[in-house]
């Protein structure tokens, strides 16, 4: 399937754009809850947003993917994974609501019983959304794609700082996410123009759920690799040095992760469109891997060079990350290229040779961390 240059270019535009506004929304956000509320109202939902984070890795079962990568999907196969995700989601939110009291004693804070089942709900959304938001990506709709998300910010933003005036405190925040995975899920769901039929055997959706099974085997792996580091870090060096090292890590990758999730947007179902056809796949991988490295490692130069006037804008007292911020500059490039990598083996539909390279790097970078 041919798919016009043009039309790729619209594309990263686009999501680049709705990327950007996305950020202003979220930072316009921050600032006004954090002028209304107090640190320990944020502290009541980081608690659970921990718990959220990690069960959002399996959210979707990798679905959303294998319906973005098939050559082709019929309105059976779209039904049967449809009623996957609706139910797998609503089982995710029966573990939150089941983990309320558990947390709630863990963190010693009764409120936690009742944000924990709030914010859970989330999952239960999301799996009625997963098919429709694949569906957009794969025929790159990418502004409806972006009207559903930046609608959904936009409401919970709404909600968030409506409640946080009138003295609802943590309940704003709670309510303000809740909200924006409510709102974008609606929107995806019109959209699309989706409407799911009763589940089926025989489909083909075997195949899918054993893509998307081995995708979040990897992701796993991948979440337990990207927070190794601070628990090592935590334990070894202590707190002081750990938020040195863990805001320095965010301020570096907050750019990259902006690139290269615009890149990971549009060129996956772009990809996907070509895995019959390697040599043309290989020669527009390659092609892009170019640009994002030379982007990538522009980007990381210039953080390197300034990192001493980018620090000194959060306070005297981040100056000791100035070091550390630097070094991740260093290998900034590598980056992109884990990331469009990882691209390019959903594309191919090579998730199962993705997990096992996912498990044969896992004590890599084990070994890496612990002895760095």
């Amino acid at each position: 399937m041919q798919i016009p240059a043009g039309s790729v270019l619209r594309g990263a535009v686009t999501v680049g754009a709705t990327r950007a506004f996305a950020v202003l929304v979220g930072f316009a956000n921050m600032f006004v809850l954090m002028r209304l509320l107090s640190p320990a109202d944020f502290g009541v939902v980081d608690m659970v947003a921990t718990l959220i984070a990690f069960l959002s890795v399996g959210s979707n079962l990798g679905l959303s993917a294998a319906t973005v990568q098939s050559r082709e999907v019929s309105h059976p196969q779209l039904s049967t994974l449809f009623w996957v995700n609706a139910l797998f989601g609503a089982g995710m939110w029966a573990v939150c609501v089941a983990a309320g009291p558990l947390v709630s004693w863990f963190y010693k804070e009764p409120a936690l019983l009742w944000v924990v089942a709030l914010m859970g709900m989330s999952f239960f959304w999301g799996g009625l959304s997963a098919q429709s938001h694949a569906l957009l990506q794969r025929h790159m709709r990418f502004v409806r794609m972006g009207a559903a998300d930046v609608g959904g910010q936009l409401a919970g933003m709404t909600v968030a700082v409506f409640m946080a005036w009138n003295g609802y405190r943590y309940w704003s925040i709670a309510c303000g996410t809740l909200t924006a995975s409510a709102v974008s899920s609606v929107g995806a769901l019109a959209l699309a123009g989706f409407v799911p039929g009763l589940p089926k055997r025989g489909t083909g959706a075997r195949a899918k759920l054993r893509y998307g099974g081995w995708l979040v085997g990897f992701n796993f792996l991948n979440y337990f690799n990207r927070n190794l580091d601070n628990v090592i870090i935590g334990r070894v060096l202590g707190g002081e040095q750990l938020g040195y090292y863990a805001r320095a890590y965010r301020l570096y990758l907050f750019p990259l992760s902006f690139i290269n999730s615009v890149a990971a947007q549009v060129m996956f179902p772009v990809l996907s469109r070509m895995q019959d056809d390697r040599k043309r796949l290989a020669d527009t991988y390659a092609g892009l891997l170019g640009i994002l490295v030379v982007t990538a490692s522009t980007l990381a130069a210039w953080m390197g060079i300034l990192a001493e006037e980018i620090m000194s804008l959060f306070g005297p007292q981040w100056m000791p990350a100035v070091p550390v911020f630097r070094i991740l500059a260093l290998v900034g490039v590598i980056q992109p290229i884990m990331n469009i990598s990882g691209v390019a083996f959903l594309a191919t539909n090579n998730t199962k040779t993705m997990f096992w390279w996912g498990l044969y790097t896992t004590p890599v970078y084990i070994t890496a961390f612990l002895t760095g």
